[in-house]
């Protein structure tokens, strides 16, 4: 079995190989902190990386720096984290996607980075994070991104109509009354006909 065989087929509750390490990461929109431990949950070290191409390239080499990465856990891997995974993924480290800290434990403890990326590592390590990170280059992905630019697309059209309708209250009445019987799928009539009165003749209005 070759190495990336190895590496797609891992789970959480692999015994850890030779000289292996766990990292786990707490993913900001700026920065990610990443965490190693090893396999008995010592923290080996813990540093920051910008979330940029480059900062995905220094994480990965800083881990491997302390031994062999198989396994790794993301926090955020459909948010921040989604592009962190993807790189992790294609450099053949399997990567769980790990809940963040409880709230109740978070006020108890405090929020902390490194303690969050540690946690991270340890929920591999210890197999209580066991979903995998989606890869986000599949047909689900594509129609997540359709879905998306439709909603988008609905939105801005609900607000020209909005604002058609306010430019109406206030337009000359007989022009209100003309228009009063189109509904939304006639909204593009509205905006022709303002903007055939407003570069008209003061008053002058031309018949249908």
């Amino acid at each position: 079995m070759t190495t990336r065989q190895r590496s797609i087929s891992s789970t959480s509750t692999d015994p850890p190989a030779w000289g292996e390490v766990v990292l786990g990461v707490d993913t900001h929109g700026e920065v990610h902190v990443a965490a190693v431990v090893c396999p008995l949950g010592q923290i080996l070290g813990t540093k920051s990386f910008p979330a940029t191409a480059v900062g995905y390239r220094r994480l990965l080499a800083w881990a491997r720096k302390s031994g062999v990465v198989r396994r790794a856990g993301v926090e955020g891997t459909g948010t921040f984290g989604a592009g962190l995974s993807r790189y992790l993924l294609a450099q053949h480290v399997v990567v769980f996607e790990v809940n963040r800290p409880d709230r109740s434990a978070r006020r108890l403890l405090g929020k902390s980075d490194p303690l969050d990326a540690q946690a991270a590592a340890r929920a591999v390590l210890s197999g209580r994070a066991r979903a995998r990170a989606k890869t986000g280059d599949g047909p689900v992905q594509s129609a997540r991104m359709f879905k998306l630019a439709k909603d988008s697309a609905v939105k801005a059209r609900t607000q020209a109509i909005n604002q058609l309708k306010a430019v109406l209250v206030i337009a000359d009445p007989a022009l209100r009354e003309r228009l009063s019987s189109l509904g939304s799928a006639n909204c593009s009539a509205p905006a022709r006909a303002s903007a055939r009165a407003r570069a008209g003749p003061a008053g002058a209005m031309r018949t249908p």
